[in-house]
């Protein structure tokens, strides 16, 4: 049995197909990565699109998921062993928090991170950018400056797309930034 959300405007069968035949991301070019390790950022639909792309692509080693139903996305959950951030809004009122869950659990990853914050699924915390940002630092080893907090940096954390691939930056060691 699927696990959409009865308040989900789209037949079960519509998304499930259309999560199967979403392409593995964006073309990559060959370059992204070639200067160290590369994360993933994709909430929602950018969970749909993300997942199969952190699937197959090596270049991607940690990444962050949240708020999309699994039933299409399982078997490919299963392939994913990078550390993975999940988040979850509990009372979101379109992807059940079993639903969540379920997909949360389906991750190969020995290190999986759960943040299941209250509210619906509009009312996604912004702390929890701040989050992803210091997850992908963490795991990417470079230092960087919170966009969510308003601080100014001296690169750009995410390059732009239909599906973000983040690419964290080194700070310089000698700019003062921690």
């Amino acid at each position: 049995m699927p696990l959409l959300s009865k308040h989900c405007d789209a037949p079960p069968e519509v998304i499930t197909a259309a999560v199967a035949r979403a392409a593995p991301g964006p073309v990559w070019s060959r370059d992204i990565g070639a200067d160290g390790p590369v994360g993933y950022v994709g909430i929602g639909l950018g969970t749909a699109i993300g997942l199969p792309l952190v699937a197959v692509e090596p270049r991607i080693t940690a990444a962050v998921f949240g708020m999309m139903w699994p039933d299409a996305l399982v078997e490919t959950a299963k392939q994913i062993t990078v550390p993975i951030e999940f988040a979850m809004q509990w009372d979101n009122e379109r992807i059940l928090p079993e639903a969540g869950l379920a997909l949360f659990d389906a991750f190969a990853s020995k290190e999986r991170t759960l943040h299941a914050n209250a509210g619906q699924h509009i009312d996604m915390p912004r702390f929890e950018a701040d989050s992803a940002v210091r997850f992908l630092a963490r795991h990417l080893g470079r230092t960087v400056t919170s966009p969510a907090r308003g601080e100014r940096q001296r690169r750009p954390l995410c390059r732009p797309g239909a599906a973000t691939a983040a690419r964290v930056e080194a700070a310089h060691p000698d700019d003062g930034s921690a």
